[in-house]
């Protein structure tokens, strides 16, 4: 938000692979900006240059954006009603049992590539800890059936007897609701012994995996410097062949490196045949804090937008989902989703009250 005479204009710059843009709030419009329109006005959004000095926020007014905002408050009709639902509602509770991880994967938010977040430790969450969050977890969902409790870490498999406890405890404390437990993990760890353990409990897991061996292993390596990708396939194998009922259970997470060959990564998921049936959650890399920043190449926007264009395609009934790559294919999903909420909800009132000075003169 930039301060202009007492008043808010709100907007944000941002660029794409072809252009800079302007977004304007009031009128909820995105514009083209020349280089050099956008790197004033990237100047008036830092603060480094008044707005009613900007010759660009003048030009751009007199053709109707950049007007200053006459909004007093943005409220959500639920805000009232946050904390009975943070008293009663909460549907889910995540442990981070360890800081500790057996990878050290290039792209990783505690790598030290990340400005102002942690790095990889030795600190280990103990069972004290644990059986107070999931105390106040379970106090606090008295309105809810289904409640789910999730494992993160660093590596939380390292914590695999801790991760046992917390289960039996939950289990114990839990009476007339469905608990279910979910866990992120990097699949080195997924011994026989792990598994038969997440099937009893009904785990749901999500193994991060990245492509073919050579996309997988340029990030996702041992501390000692060794790809893990051998031994994430085999104990996807493995699990497939020996808990089938388990495997339906398993999800996969990619976190696909800018530098690498997108077309590659989409043909190994859309051909090998232990992901022919799974759900894939695909990851860009995280640029937030990030120090340096990353620099997409023209093919890889030009490739992605390809493979959702395709989807939009499929889902209009103009081209087959045996045509849509799995890592794009679970946005099927959640656009249906919203398609129904959006039915469900069409004749309610709108989710945001915007209140404006004039508005609220006529109280």
């Amino acid at each position: 938000m930039v301060k202009m005479m007492a008043q808010e204009i709100i907007f944000k710059t941002f660029r794409t692979y072809t252009h800079p843009y302007l977004y304007d709030r009031n009128t909820n419009s995105a514009t083209v900006l020349s280089d050099e329109e956008y790197r004033e006005l990237r100047q008036v959004e830092r603060g480094e240059m008044p707005a009613d000095q900007s010759s660009v926020v003048k030009r751009r007014q007199a053709q109707g954006l950049l007007k200053p905002s006459n909004v007093e408050r943005i409220e959500h009709p639920e805000t009232v009603m946050t904390e009975q639902y943070l008293g009663t509602r909460m549907r889910q509770l995540t442990l981070q049992v360890t800081q500790q991880c057996n990878l050290r994967c290039g792209y990783c938010v505690y790598s030290g590539s990340y400005v102002g977040q942690r790095t990889h430790s030795t600190k280990r969450m103990d069972l004290l800890t644990a059986k107070k969050a999931i105390d106040f977890f379970l106090t606090r969902n008295s309105e809810i059936s289904d409640i789910s409790i999730g494992f993160y870490g660093g590596e939380p498999l390292i914590e695999f007897d801790l991760i046992q406890e917390c289960v039996d405890y939950a289990k114990s404390k839990v009476e007339g609701k469905r608990l279910s437990f979910t866990m992120t993990t990097n699949g080195t760890l997924l011994t026989d012994e792990v598994v038969a353990v997440l099937e009893k409990h009904d785990f749901h897991v999500n193994v991060s995996i990245d492509g073919s061996k050579e996309e997988h292993d340029a990030n996702r390596r041992f501390a000692d410097g060794t790809g893990s990708f051998d031994i994430v396939m085999e104990n996807i194998r493995r699990i497939r062949e020996r808990f089938p009922s388990f495997n339906k259970n398993v999800s996969f997470m990619t976190t696909v490196n800018p530098h690498l060959d997108l077309d590659c990564v989409l043909e190994y998921f859309h051909t090998e045949e232990v992901f022919s049936d799974k759900s894939i959650i695909f990851n860009n890399m995280s640029e937030v804090h990030l120090d340096g920043g990353l620099q997409y190449g023209k093919d890889y926007y030009g490739v992605r937008n390809f493979e959702y264009t395709k989807l939009l395609l499929a889902l209009v009934g103009k081209l087959e989902f045996a045509y849509v790559s799995p890592l794009v294919s679970r946005a099927k999903g959640n656009i249906e989703q919203r398609q129904k909420s959006l039915l469900r909800h069409s004749a309610l009132p709108p989710v945001c009250h915007f209140q404006s000075k004039h508005d609220q003169s006529h109280q």
